[in-house]
């Protein structure tokens, strides 16, 4: 028997299979049944309901961004913005806005576009995507934002 996600207490599995591939039913049970739910995993509270992820947004000092524990993601210092709380986040904001505007960003899209393509091509005669394609896009993606060569 299937384990019901969001379980009756307000727990998450944010990892779960069929959450990951479509999450929009779980999350519209959450919105109709929990204001305020955790993951499983970590434990980090989910505010399902605008006026209280705004309450929230305002009061850094009970809902922080900061983690206590280390997210493997090969880097020692915490996620900017993401990990940061204001006043931190916001000097933080102010400078990436300015990168990724939505100006910046159709800018950007022819190429972003043609280095999707040539990832592709490296591996499309494969019949599957090649491990680590997302991440290289991305980092060609970014490294088009700053104007600096390829490495």
């Amino acid at each position: 028997m299937r384990k019901e996600n969001p379980d009756a207490a307000g727990v998450l599995n944010v990892v779960e299979q069929q959450f990951v591939a479509c999450p929009q039913p779980v999350y519209a049970t959450l919105h109709a049944r929990h204001r305020v739910a955790t993951t499983a995993v970590i434990g980090a509270p989910i505010l399902s309901r605008y006026d209280d992820v705004v309450w929230a947004l305002r009061r850094p000092q009970l809902f922080s961004s900061q983690m206590d524990i280390h997210v493997g993601l090969g880097t020692e210092r915490p996620m900017i913005p993401l990990q940061y709380d204001p006043p931190a986040q916001t000097r933080y904001r102010k400078i990436l806005d300015q990168r990724f505007s939505r100006d910046r960003s159709l800018d950007l899209e022819p190429a972003v576009r043609r280095h999707a393509n040539q990832l592709i091509d490296g591996f499309i005669d494969q019949g599957r995507c090649a491990e680590g394609a997302a991440g290289a896009l991305a980092n060609r993606a970014l490294s088009s934002t700053r104007s600096r060569p390829l490495c």
